[in-house]
């Protein structure tokens, strides 16, 4: 077998230290010899971690350091992931908006590496899976009502399976970003010259409710549409290029019996996207509540200033996706501020709704308060599992953590200053075995500033872990190959 980690003595064949685990599996550790084929397995206690989303905010003020408040908690967030009690999974929606930052090639792995491998399913297969279910019960003539299943969002296994030490990735096409950044500035600025007629509209909060469900069946029934025309019409190529959207009609119809006349399978169909049972599926609640919440907070005064506005809402789109989308599945949800008004507005009530515990800058301190809840619900048993799965696993003592959170959250200077500097520093000494002199010497820091930057280095060397490495862009296996060799420089 391929042990990962050597524990010792195989105790069928007796050959020194060839024994060890070689993966955990699930709800289990499987040990095994890499001369014979002797083998054990350690079952694992049960777990049922705790699911936060982290929006495309908090992985930007983690990623560019500088604002302590940010890689404090993304500390505190992977060493929860890494004491399997909870999971951070990464959606499509983060894709999508990370490909925009000229850093791509350095935030994305550092989002997955958050996720530990976790990942949402995609938001068009949610919103499928909503829409298809509410459509059997409106078929049934069952409530309209629906509870949202966590299957359909996270694969159970994320959150009731311990990690294992291995994930495959597999990469994907993305779109000129340039194109995509510009489009997305269009969008917001088309949004943002709606507002003075949104000042002057005397529709109700219910009548701009309602105008987004019949806009969002619209869309549907128009995608679909024009796709059965360019078929009909001989484009083929529609069958592939088609976007995601005109397909939600095609699955909805396919539910229908084979007998039902074409007409009267569309008209099904338009009644349910007129129904409450279509209004009921958390994704379309959530995104018309959001907007509908937007539209009045715009008359009641805010966003006045088109300059600002554009500022406040530049990830709008992005955000309500990624919120009508995924809160309904998860335990906590970290967003901007702007978010968090507008979904804790009696319009919206997210928390009220589904029981997502919403966190922002507004109420920074209620999570860590939350941090610190998840972890002084360890058991015993649960810290012996992760000593019998993760042997090299380092634990750092509640205490420390709270002290790291007690700190304050004023930068640095010096750290602001030279932040790029040292994250290139110590990838030299731990990727590449640099020396402390020859790293400093590489990453070029002036004369007057290397006394005080070699002792800003040592310190983060010492500090260094596996769970906090990523605020460096350092691999986690790695940065505990480095570790485990007495922390060279």
């Amino acid at each position: 077998m391929l042990v990962t980690y050597v524990l010792g003595d195989c105790p069928g064949c007796k050959q020194q230290n060839s024994f060890g685990n070689v993966n955990v599996c699930g709800d289990h550790v499987l040990r095994g010899c890499m001369r014979c084929r002797y083998s054990q397995s350690i079952l694992l206690p049960a777990v049922r971690k705790k699911v936060i989303y982290l929006d495309q905010f908090f992985f930007s003020g983690a990623f560019r350091g500088g604002d302590d408040r940010f890689v404090r908690a993304a500390e505190r967030i992977q060493k929860l992931a890494a004491d399997q009690l909870l999971v951070a999974p990464f959606s499509s929606i983060h894709e999508d908006e990370t490909h925009l930052w000229p850093r791509f090639g350095e935030l994305y792995p550092f989002i997955k590496s958050a996720s530990r491998g976790a990942e949402f399913k995609q938001s068009s297969e949610v919103d499928r899976f909503q829409l298809h279910r509410a459509f059997m019960r409106w078929q049934q003539n069952g409530p309209a009502d629906q509870q949202p299943e966590l299957s359909d969002a996270l694969k159970p296994g994320h959150v009731s399976n311990w990690d294992s030490y291995f994930r495959i990735e597999v990469g994907g096409y993305h779109g000129d970003a340039e194109l995509l950044a510009r489009l997305k500035l269009e969008s917001v600025e088309g949004l943002v010259d709606l507002f003075p007629g949104w000042r002057e509209s005397q529709n109700t909060f219910d009548q701009d409710v309602d105008a987004e469900y019949n806009a969002a069946a619209k869309g549907y029934m128009d995608a679909y549409l024009e796709f059965m025309v360019g078929v009909g019409g001989g484009d083929y190529m529609a069958l592939f290029d088609s976007p995601v959207m005109s397909m939600v009609v095609q699955g909805l119809l396919a539910q229908l019996p084979e007998e039902t006349p074409p007409d009267e399978r569309l008209r099904q169909c338009a009644r349910f996207l007129d129904s409450q049972h279509f209004k009921s599926c958390a994704h379309q609640w959530l995104r018309a509540h959001m907007y509908a919440t937007l539209k009045a907070q715009v008359k009641a005064g805010s966003y006045a200033n088109r300059e600002r506005a554009l500022g406040r809402l530049s990830g709008v789109f992005f955000d309500v996706s990624h919120i009508s989308t995924y809160a309904p599945y998860v335990d906590a949800f970290i967003m901007d501020q702007p978010m968090a008004e507008l979904v804790s507005h009696r319009g919206v009530r997210l928390s009220e709704r589904y029981g997502t515990r919403v966190f922002s800058l507004n109420n920074w301190p209620e999570l860590f308060a939350w941090f610190d809840e998840l972890e002084n619900s360890m058991t015993d048993e649960h810290r012996q599992g992760l000593r019998d799965a993760y042997p090299r696993r380092v634990e750092m003592s509640l205490p420390l953590v709270k002290s790291m959170s007690e700190q304050s959250t004023r930068p640095d200077p010096l750290r602001v200053r030279y932040r790029a500097h040292l994250g290139d520093a110590m990838r030299q000494i731990v990727l590449f075995g640099s020396t402390l002199d020859q790293a400093i010497k590489a990453v070029k820091v002036p004369e007057v500033d290397i006394a005080a930057f070699n002792n800003l280095l040592n310190s983060e060397l010492e500090h260094l872990e596996a769970y906090n490495c990523a605020r460096h862009c350092l691999p986690m296996g790695k940065t505990q190959d480095w570790i485990d060799k007495g922390r060279p420089h």
